[in-house]
């Protein structure tokens, strides 16, 4: 079911409810340190069933569903909105909103944030121009049985509970004829049922035309790649490809934003820094949120582990030209919304950019931190894990290039296709991988991501051992690292040779390789290794074999 099904069907639910009534805001400071209630409207004898006078019912609207004539501009919207689930108040910033302008009418498109059914309200602008005036109560929804619900003003109780005034024949917002926006900072609205069931909360609206333009960087202009690494607390974050072109003293960075990935973001050179100003339009996030930059000074971690910051309007990083490669103390944000307050979406506390050479290199062993085993269902085991995104000397490595995979018990692990589609080969897994995120902000002891793998699907799976190994496949190349061995009786850890093989016995009887050589796809032996595709056999000294690929 998705999420418009699901609200429909709540709404279809609570609409055939007759004894619906008011939520309570239990977390009342916002409303009353604004004095936004407007007891004076309490009616606190009405009944609920008579919520809407007759006249009201006889007038019965249906829900603008098509696009109205007119204009269709961007418009971004902030309101604040009661969660009743988290019980506290929410605000959106910069919220990407449609609106349509024919002559003095004014559509908005999914006015209440918290049920978006892409149904439109109507405003009009008053003859002095200072003002949108919105009719009270106006249809937002019909579901399947022709339930209607409305847009209506909206107030709390001394009690925390919140009311639909749908007997105001009307609410307003502030205009601005020069620049098209429109707010009022105390406006109240709710959606209401016929019986009075009020399923949300909305206070304060602002609409603000949206002008801004992505960043281009002039036609022809090349860009090269980069690795951005994060330092400090971050160390263990994926370290990201981006691209840099250079014009004059201008510079270009493209994939600052993984939410935009393909957006740019500019800087100038001032001396030997480059200054990235705040306030840079990189896209949309989720179709919804306008993304911008923003410059700050990274000041550490609180209580909890996240990162504090100190909002700055731009962002310096020192350029060292000899070796092209940027260092930046100040943090770097990529933020939901344009105003300063905006809550940031990706954060960058300090960073070093390099440049990235395409060249094969064998990557870092792995580091298996432990092996869970839930005891108290039966039903999962996990592992906790890191991939160093790194190779053997430290040098940064391409992380969409490192892949790594699972051997349990000694044999090469599978990963069941319907317990992970997203994966392209059963077999390998890409670095990025976690099934369940990132931990603790405050690991600071590993320079890859530190992930978690489940292995809930196969119950009868009886682990001995278990063994990690990354792949990097790179200027024709797959160069493999050597195995990380973990047994789960004592919790020890084993390095192996990457060659190895029967790993389950060679904890304790290590063996030693006796002949190496190369194949082609014939079966035939080479003198050495040629270009194109061939097989690497390694006998060892237990007699097994192992046979592997190798690009050149």
């Amino acid at each position: 079911m998705n999420k418009s099904t699901f609200i429909v069907a709540c709404l279809g639910l609570l609409a055939a409810s007759a004894s619906a009534q008011s939520f309570q805001v239990t977390s009342k400071g916002p409303v009353q340190a604004e004095t936004q209630i407007r007891r004076a409207q309490l009616n606190e004898a009405t009944a609920p069933t008579e919520l809407f006078s007759s006249s009201q019912r006889k007038a019965r609207k249906h829900p603008i569903w098509d696009t109205p004539d007119g204009t269709a501009y961007d418009y971004a919207l902030t309101t604040t909105y009661y969660n009743p689930n988290m019980d506290e108040f929410v605000t959106r910033s910069a919220i990407k909103s449609d609106v349509v302008i024919d002559g003095n009418d004014i559509y908005l498109k999914n006015f209440v944030t918290a049920y978006q059914f892409n149904t439109w309200i109507k405003g009009t602008i008053n003859e002095y121009r200072n003002a949108v005036v919105f009719d009270n109560p106006q249809v937002y929804w019909e579901d399947n049985n022709g339930n209607l619900f409305y847009v209506s003003l909206a107030y709390a109780d001394a009690e925390g509970y919140i009311h639909g005034d749908t007997e105001s024949d009307e609410f307003e917002m502030d205009y601005d004829d020069a620049t098209g926006s429109f707010k009022s900072d105390d406006l109240e609205i709710c959606i209401v049922n016929e019986d009075g069931g009020v399923f949300s909360y909305n206070y304060g609206y602002s609409y603000e035309r949206f002008t801004d333009t992505l960043v281009v960087a002039p036609e022809g202009l090349e860009l090269k790649p980069y690795s951005l690494r994060y330092e400090n607390a971050y160390k263990y974050y994926v370290p990201e490809m981006i691209y840099i072109g250079r014009d004059g003293n201008d510079f270009y960075f493209k994939g600052m934003s993984t939410k935009t990935p393909d957006s740019l973001v500019k800087g100038e050179l001032v001396g030997d820094s480059v200054y990235i100003a705040g306030g840079q339009y990189v896209g949309l996030y989720d179709g919804q949120y306008y993304l911008y930059t923003k410059g700050a000074t990274y000041t550490g971690l609180d209580e909890q582990g996240y990162p504090i910051y100190r909002s700055k309007d731009y962002c310096v990083m020192y350029y060292d030209e000899a070796n092209d490669s940027f260092y930046g103390p100040d943090g770097f944000l990529i933020c939901l919304g344009k105003a300063r307050n905006a809550s940031y979406s990706q954060s960058f506390p300090t960073q070093t950019i390099i440049r990235f050479y395409e060249v094969a290199a064998t990557p870092a062993t792995p580091d298996i931190r432990g092996w869970d085993i839930d005891m108290t269902y039966g039903i999962s085991t996990s592992m906790t894990y890191v991939i160093p995104v790194e190779d053997v000397a430290g040098n940064y490595i391409n992380p969409d290039s490192l892949f790594y995979r699972v051997l349990i018990n000694g044999e090469q692990f599978e990963f069941d296709p319907d317990w992970y589609p997203a994966f392209v080969d059963p077999v390998l897994v890409n670095s990025k991988f976690s099934d369940r995120g990132m931990t603790s902000r405050q690991r600071t002891d590993c320079s890859g991501s530190y992930h978690v793998l489940a292995f809930d699907h196969d119950l009868s799976l009886t682990v001995d051992s278990i063994a990690l190994q990354s792949l990097y496949f790179m200027a024709g190349e797959i160069r493999y690292s050597d195995y990380c061995v973990f047994v789960t009786a004592d919790g020890s850890k084993h390095t192996l040779p990457s060659g190895q093989t029967g790993i389950a016995g060679v904890i304790n009887d290590n063996q030693n390789v006796v002949e190496v050589r190369y194949l082609d796809l014939s079966g035939r032996q080479l003198a050495e290794p040629g270009k194109g595709i061939c097989i690497k056999q390694t006998r060892l000294s237990n007699g097994s074999i192992r046979n592997e690929a190798m690009f050149r």
